[in-house]
């Protein structure tokens, strides 16, 4: 007899007919402009113009950590602002083969800086890093909007 409480597992064979075209790499791609940080970088941090679909990348090839934030710039509803509500990001010692940390899309009404701010220029995203800065390079990447 057949207990209905025992769920049978049913089998079914995938055939391969070779109609479907196989996934093919882009042949085009992003071209990111990296930018190595200076010494003044580290000390009075970086901006960059937000519209709320930027997002930083960050590579290292330090020998150490390095800590990237990205500072709130508007309290909350609760009244936090930064450190809070900063993002922060951690990239492992680097040497030879490069670390990645990516932050963001940033949200602007409370990542952006306003006039006055700390920040070189309003409506921007301020950023400060910390640890074995040397051999830290960044990149903004924008993506579109649909209908862009």
């Amino acid at each position: 007899m057949v207990d209905p409480n025992i769920i049978t597992p049913q089998v079914s064979t995938i055939v391969d007919t070779g109609a479907h075209v196989p996934p093919q790499p882009p042949t085009t791609g992003l071209n990111l402009t990296w930018y190595t940080l200076i010494a003044a970088d580290f000390a009075n941090g970086i901006s960059f113009p937000n519209t709320g679909r930027e997002a930083l990348l960050v590579r290292s090839t330090s020998s150490s950590v390095v800590t990237v934030t990205a500072q709130c710039g508007t309290a909350c509803s609760q009244g936090y602002k930064s450190p809070q509500h900063d993002v922060i990001g951690s990239l492992a010692a680097g040497n030879v083969t490069p670390t990645f940390k990516s932050l963001g899309p940033f949200q602007k009404s409370r990542y952006n800086q306003t006039v006055g701010s700390i920040a070189p220029a309003a409506n921007s995203v301020l950023v400060n890093f910390a640890g074995d800065t040397a051999n830290v390079q960044i990149a903004v990447l924008s993506t579109p909007l649909i209908g862009d």
